[in-house]
C-alpha cells in the first residue's frame, strides 16, 4: 500500500511541496484556482481513499488475483475508479507517486486483457473446429440418406456451414437469407477482409440455394449429389479456415500454452477418475464383504487377528503320548518338561501343550501311566476335582461346571467337564471371561487328559476349540 487510510499520505506529500511546486502539481490536474485553493485538498482525500480501498481488497500475490475472475473484476473496477478520481489525463503522466503507480498498473491490466482476449480467441477457434468435425461425423452417422430424408439432411448440413461463418466471418450468418449472406461474403472479399476465392463463394451459394429448394420447394436432388455437397461443405470450411487472418506469434505461443494446459487438465481428469473409480470399487468390495461376512470379520481380515489366522491356517494332525491321543490343532503341540508333572507316586506323565493358562488359547494333552502290577481303577470324578483344584490354585475364580459323557469318533468313551470361569490377566491385573473343556479317558493303568481354555468373546477361538474337540481320537494299547 502506498497510501494510509483517508488519503493522508498523498495530502502530506502535497503539503511538503513549496508554492511553485504545488501550483505546478495543481496545473497538471486542472485545479490551479487560487480562490478555491482550500478545496483542492479534497481531491487528495478522494484519490487516497480510492487507492486504499483497492489495496484493502487485493491479495499480496497479484497472480492469485488474476486467476480468480471475481477478484480480477474487482481489481479492474478499482483501477477504473482511481483513474477517474485522480483526473490525470492521461493518468501515466501524473507527477505524484500515486499517478506513476496507477499508470503502471493500468498498463499491466491492458496487457493482461489483451492476453486473455487472444487466449479466448484461440480457445474458441479450437472449440469451433472440433464442433464442426463432430457435427459432420454425426451427420454421416445419421440415417437421413437411407430414409431419403433430404430436407433434414440439408437443414443440418447448411446449419454447420452457417454456424461456422457466423462464428468466424459474419456474426449474422445464421439469421441472414442466402442472398444476404453471399452478398456479405462478396463485400468482405472485395474489401480484402477475407481471402476467399470467387469459386469458394460460388460453391457455398450453390449448396445453400439447393438446400432452400429442398426445404421450401420440395425439391428432391439425387442422393449421390447430397453426398457430394457434404464433401464440398467440409472442403469449404477448410478454405474459410485458411482464409482467416494468420495468428500472431503471441497467439501461437498462447495456443501452445493453451494446448499444454488442456493436456494437463485432461491428465488430471484421468487421474481423478481413476482414483474415484478405485475408491468406489474398494468401498463396494468392502461393503460386499461386510454384508456377506460381517464387519468384524472384514476388519480382522484387513487389520489381522491372531485367532483368525490360527483358524484359517494350516492345521496339524498328530498323536501325543502312549497310548497315543490323535488330535488336530492349529500348530504342533510342544513337549513340556517339568518335575511338577509327576506328582502321583509310582506314575509317569508326558505332556504336550500350546499356550499357557493365561493365554487367549491354551491346548494341553497329557498321558499318565501308573506303574502297578495289578490293574488300577481310576476314579474320573476324583480326577476331575483335582483338575478344577489346579485351576483354582492358579488364580481362576467363579468356576461354573457341567459334566457329560464324551464319545470319540472311534467309540472311545470318556468324561467331559466344561463350563465358564474368570481367568486372571497378569498384564492388566484383572480378570477376563473364558471357557474351558476338560476330557478324561482311562485305559489299563493309563489316564489321558485334554484341557482346552479360551476367551469367551473370541468367536474364532470358539470355532478352533470345536474343531479340536471333533478331531479327538484314542488308540488302544496293543
Amino acid at each position: 500500500k502506498t497510501e494510509i487510510p483517508g488519503g493522508a499520505a498523498l495530502l502530506d506529500f502535497y503539503k511538503k511541496l513549496d508554492q511553485k511546486e504545488q501550483e505546478k502539481f495543481l496545473s497538471n490536474i486542472g485545479k490551479n484556482d487560487p480562490e478555491k485553493k482550500e478545496d483542492n485538498t479534497g481531491i487528495f482525500n478522494k484519490v487516497g481513499k480510492a487507492l486504499s480501498g483497492i489495496a484493502d481488497r487485493l491479495e499480496t500475490n497479484i497472480e492469485n488475483v488474476m486467476k480468480d475472475p471475481g477478484k480480477r473484476a474487482l481489481f479492474y473496477a478499482g483501477l477504473e475508479t482511481v483513474d477517474r478520481a485522480s483526473r490525470f489525463s492521461p493518468i501515466g503522466q501524473a507527477q505524484s507517486p500515486f499517478g506513476m503507480i496507477a499508470g503502471g498498473f493500468k498498463e499491466g491490466v491492458q496487457k493482461v486483457k489483451a492476453e486473455e482476449l487472444a487466449a479466448a480467441n484461440i480457445a474458441a477457434r479450437s472449440k469451433s473446429n472440433m464442433t464442426n468435425e463432430l457435427a459432420l461425423k454425426k451427420l454421416d452417422e445419421s440415417d437421413y440418406l437411407q430414409q431419403a430424408e433430404l430436407k433434414g439432411y440439408y437443414s443440418e448440413l447448411t446449419f454447420i456451414i452457417r454456424r461456422y461463418l457466423d462464428e468466424k466471418v459474419y456474426d449474422k450468418a445464421l439469421e441472414s437469407t442466402t442472398d444476404e449472406l453471399i452478398h456479405r461474403l462478396n463485400l468482405l472479399k472485395d474489401g480484402n477482409q477475407i481471402e476467399l476465392s470467387k469459386e469458394d463463394i460460388r460453391n457455398i451459394e450453390t449448396i445453400l440455394k439447393r438446400a432452400d429448394l429442398v426445404k421450401f420447394a420440395k425439391s428432391a436432388p439425387d442422393i449421390e449429389l447430397a453426398k457430394i455437397d457434404r464433401q464440398t461443405i467440409d472442403m469449404e470450411i477448410d478454405h474459410v479456415k485458411e482464409a482467416l487472418p494468420e495468428p500472431t506469434e503471441e497467439e501461437k505461443l498462447l495456443d501452445q500454452q493453451y494446448k499444454e494446459e488442456q493436456a494437463r487438465k485432461k491428465k488430471r481428469r484421468k487421474i481423478m477418475i481413476t482414483v474415484v473409480i478405485s475408491v468406489f470399487l474398494l468401498l463396494a468390495t468392502f461393503t460386499g464383504f461386510v454384508i456377506k461376512y460381517g464387519f468384524d470379520y472384514v476388519k480382522d481380515t484387513i487389520i489381522g487377528h491372531e485367532s483368525k489366522e490360527l483358524l484359517e491356517g494350516d492345521w496339524v494332525t498328530s498323536d501325543y503320548g502312549i497310548p497315543p491321543v490323535f488330535i488336530s490343532t492349529p500348530v504342533v503341540l510342544e513337549r513340556t518338561e517339568s518335575k511338577d508333572i509327576d506328582t502321583i507316586q509310582g506314575s509317569k506323565t508326558t505332556m504336550f501343550s500350546y499356550g499357557t493358562l493365561m493365554s487367549k488359547i491354551n491346548i494341553t494333552v497329557s498321558s499318565t501311566k501308573f506303574n502297578a502290577q495289578d490293574s488300577v481303577k481310576i476314579d474320573l470324578i476324583q480326577t476331575t476335582e483335582g483338575s478344577l483344584k489346579f485351576l483354582e490354585n492358579n488364580g481362576v475364580k467363579n468356576i461354573l461346571t457341567k459334566r457329560e459323557q464324551f464319545i470319540t469318533p472311534n467309540a472311545a468313551e470318556g468324561l467331559k467337564v466344561f463350563g465358564s470361569a474368570e481367568f486372571p490377566t497378569p498384564l492388566s491385573g484383572g480378570f477376563t471371561n473364558g471357557n474351558y473343556v476338560i476330557l478324561h479317558f482311562t485305559s489299563e493303568n493309563v489316564l489321558q487328559q485334554i484341557i482346552l481354555i479360551w476367551e469367551a468373546e473370541d468367536v474364532y477361538a470358539n470355532d478352533i476349540m470345536e474343531r479340536v474337540l471333533n478331531s479327538v481320537e484314542l488308540k488302544k494299547v496293543e
